[in-house]
């Protein structure tokens, strides 16, 4: 810590994400095995909320300060050395040559996602990009039925969009 009254991206950074993805990744690892209970899937989805939230309040206290691609660019290094240790964890003879192109795909759009995420929070207040981002389920539900082929009934809808429409 520099002893300023703020936190640049190399004070702040690091030592927030670093914890934050040892936490994740210890509750991850000690529930994997049973992630077919709904108490479990409940925590889990009340975690990734939460998570979140500190997240963004965490991102755009360094992207006031910061550059939106160090950011990405920290934060993505950071992932990617918290994720190495587990490659230990898989079976890699299981992926096939198709998914990993669609991995490397998603993981190109996610970099894209989180550029132009970051770009957003740091020039709007974190009140007005919040909502925006709010969109997502509905967006998800959309594609989810046009290319995964998957149905929604009329209930998921329903609380899809109260939880869209609510944020704003």
């Amino acid at each position: 810590y520099t002893g300023e009254d703020t936190l640049s991206l190399h004070d702040a950074l690091p030592i927030f994400l670093l914890a934050l993805c040892l936490l994740y990744l210890l509750f991850w690892i000690r529930t994997a095995q049973r992630l077919t209970s709904d108490y479990v899937l409940a925590q889990s989805r009340l975690l990734a909320a939460f998570l979140k939230s500190v997240s963004n309040i965490s991102e755009k206290q360094v992207l006031t300060q910061e550059d939106s691609l160090v950011y990405t660019t920290a934060f993505s290094f950071v992932i990617t050395l918290v994720s190495l240790p587990l490659l230990f964890f898989i079976d890699d003879r299981s992926i096939s040559y198709a998914n990993l192109g669609i991995i490397f795909l998603a993981s190109l759009i996610s970099i894209t996602s989180s550029f132009t995420a970051a770009k957003c929070i740091k020039r709007l207040d974190i009140s007005e990009s919040a909502p925006l981002f709010a969109l997502s389920p509905l967006l998800v539900v959309f594609l989810s039925v046009v290319f995964l082929k998957e149905s929604i009934n009329a209930l998921q809808l329903i609380g899809v969009l109260i939880s869209v429409f609510g944020v704003f």
